[in-house]
């Protein structure tokens, strides 16, 4: 990993703190939520979070910023794989094999928050079980509908469905969805 994770900022004082594992943590549980994870230092646009293939421990909740995914085919063609918001899940394909199955990338500037797959049952016991259950709900909720989306044959049609989901995940952080955080370079 280009950025390992090594800050420790408490939960409590999370502008995302509403929308990850930690919005059901109860207050008195936050610092025990805290000790579970490890916050990436600040990373710049461009910088990697992890890359396909790294050895993984941990998956991740973006904390602050944008990433996308990417896979690089065997022919050297790098596709985009996803866009991953703060309060959105990044790196669950690890837990299969034990390395990633793609690379993400910071598209601003950003942070992560790394848990520990030995911290899962903790995560459980601290009230934050339900939370990732949702967080992991919605995320194949977004994919469902992004494959439901990219089926679709009229490039307009895609680029609509695409812009909606936006709204839906913009409206969920909080944020006004006719204004859409776009950082994406194309």
């Amino acid at each position: 990993m280009s950025s390992t994770p090594e800050n420790r900022e408490g939960c409590a004082i999370c502008p995302t703190r509403h929308i990850c594992t930690a919005s059901d943590v109860s207050a008195d549980n936050l610092a025990s939520l805290t000790r579970c994870l490890t916050t990436t230092a600040p990373m710049n646009k461009g910088e990697f979070l992890y890359r396909a293939n790294d050895s993984t421990h941990q998956w991740f909740v973006v904390r602050s910023g944008t990433y996308k995914s990417i896979t690089v085919t065997a022919a050297g063609e790098e596709y985009i794989t996803g866009f991953y918001y703060p309060g959105e899940i990044l790196g669950l394909s690890g837990m299969a094999k034990g390395t990633f199955n793609e690379s993400a990338v910071a598209l601003t500037s950003a942070t992560a928050c790394g848990i520990d797959f030995q911290n899962l049952p903790a995560l459980w016991d601290l009230g934050a079980g339900q939370a990732l259950m949702r967080l992991i709900g919605e995320r194949d909720l977004a994919e469902q509908m992004m494959r439901i989306n990219l089926s679709q044959s009229r490039a307009e049609a895609r680029i609509a469905g695409y812009l909606k989901l936006l709204m839906d995940r913009t409206a969920r952080l909080g944020f006004d969805p006719t204004c859409l955080p776009t950082p994406m370079s194309r």
